[in-house]
């Protein structure tokens, strides 16, 4: 599951590990991005330019899909005919006993997220959790943060095999609420330091 995530880059310019990305100011020092929002998005042959996609579909029996299982995307109806993208982040939160945790690659780097998309709607792809984000939560997103692993997803749905380590610490549950949108949402909680599961 993944049902926030950030984008905190301020430069209107972001680096990638393949590529280097103008953001539009509309993304710029995001802290809270959450369903149903735009989230900065690259299309396959346009890899430098992010183009706006809502996150969510609406799910053939109700609700909203946000998270697309890896595992199924070759196999469900409702995944035929959607198209590969990447979205743009540099962290993610996940949630135990409504305590969340704040979750990035060491360095704080940007990199992207496997999604799958149709008109202007996104979802974003998981998989199973690594060491890293199994204490908290059992998936996470596919992240995506090598110039191959990019090109394996966008020409044929095949995610990495492993996922990169990350770091996490506990924060406030202001995140909890979607119009809190602020650096302090990132900052350890009190009492709190990053940390990687070992």
């Amino acid at each position: 599951m993944c049902g926030r995530f950030t984008q905190t880059k301020i430069s209107r310019v972001i680096r990638l590990n393949w590529t280097l990305v103008g953001m539009p100011e509309l993304f710029q020092g995001r802290f809270n991005i959450a369903p149903m929002q735009a989230v900065p998005a690259l299309l396959p042959g346009s890899l430098t330019a992010v183009r706006p996609l809502k996150w969510g579909f609406e799910a053939p029996r109700g609700g909203l899909l946000i998270n697309a299982r890896v595992e199924t995307i070759h196999e469900k109806p409702m995944f035929r005919g959607l198209a590969p993208c990447l979205v743009l982040a540099d962290g993610f939160y996940e949630w135990k006993n409504r305590q969340p945790t704040y979750f990035h690659l060491p360095g704080r780097h940007a990199f992207a997220f496997a999604g799958l998309c149709r008109s202007e709607q996104c979802a974003v792809v998981t998989c199973a959790a690594n060491r890293d984000v199994k204490p908290i939560h059992d998936r996470m997103p596919v992240i995506l943060t090598e110039k191959e692993d990019v090109a394996r997803w966008l020409e044929s749905l095949q995610a990495p095999q492993q996922q990169p380590r990350l770091t996490c610490h506990l924060v406030s549950k202001r995140v909890n609420k979607v119009e809190n949108d602020d650096p302090s949402l990132i900052e350890p909680a009190p009492g709190q330091a990053e940390f990687s599961m070992e």
